[in-house]
């Protein structure tokens, strides 16, 4: 399929000056976010990756400057949409804007949002569950160290919900990967802050960042 993409490119006349792969390429985001964030380090921090998918989502560690682990887990946004449609009936534009909303539920004012986070609770306990296995084998590979961060990338990293159970669980800074916020001018008039929690923009950044060192 990859030989057939080349020709297929080649005969519209262009010309291939390199192939990059989706887990590199993030990655490379990683690296540059972090070296903004973490300028103090003596060297990149380790990092985490929990890219979220329509149909799956990946955990990522980055170790400095390798990728050391690159695994699919069973969480996706598909499979929250379902759950909650199938428990409450509830609308894909009602889910986006009930899980959107803030992270905070304990207000009387907020019984529809805790009513979410009860109903899409398993799939949370997946999602712990799987970091969990990430972090104990990282450790057992690295003499007990782990990581020093957690980056979330996809949709589903704008759902308040899933953020706050996950800064609630983890004892490491968890922050949300947005190339346009960490690396995109402020245009005059501004500019829609979710722009960079969509599908596919943390994988576009890390194509583009290609050659560009982390310090630059």
């Amino acid at each position: 399929r990859v030989l057939s993409y080349l020709h297929l490119l080649s005969d519209a006349g262009l010309k291939v000056d390199a192939l990059d792969i989706g887990p590199a390429a993030l990655a490379r985001v990683v690296k540059h976010t972090c070296a903004r964030r973490y300028p103090d380090y003596p060297a990149l921090p380790n990092a985490l990756l929990i890219n979220f998918g329509a149909d799956c989502s990946y955990l990522t560690v980055v170790w400095g400057r390798r990728i050391v682990l690159d695994r699919v887990i069973d969480f996706s946004e598909r499979g929250i949409f379902e759950r909650l449609h199938t428990a409450l009936d509830m609308s894909h534009e009602l889910a986006t804007r009930m899980l959107c909303g803030p992270g905070d539920c304990a207000h009387a004012q907020d019984e529809g949002r805790r009513i979410v986070e009860e109903v899409i609770r398993p799939d949370l306990l997946l999602l712990h569950q799987e970091i969990n296995k990430t972090l104990v084998y990282m450790a057992s590979r690295t003499r007990g160290k782990s990581v020093d961060c957690v980056f979330l990338a996809g949709p589903v990293a704008r759902y308040g919900s899933v953020v706050a159970s996950l800064q609630a669980q983890l004892r490491i800074p968890v922050h949300i990967l947005n190339p346009v916020l960490d690396f995109a001018g402020v245009p005059q008039g501004g500019y829609d802050e979710s722009l960079g929690t969509t599908a596919g923009m943390a994988l576009a950044a890390g194509l583009c960042l290609r050659g560009v060192p982390e310090y630059e």
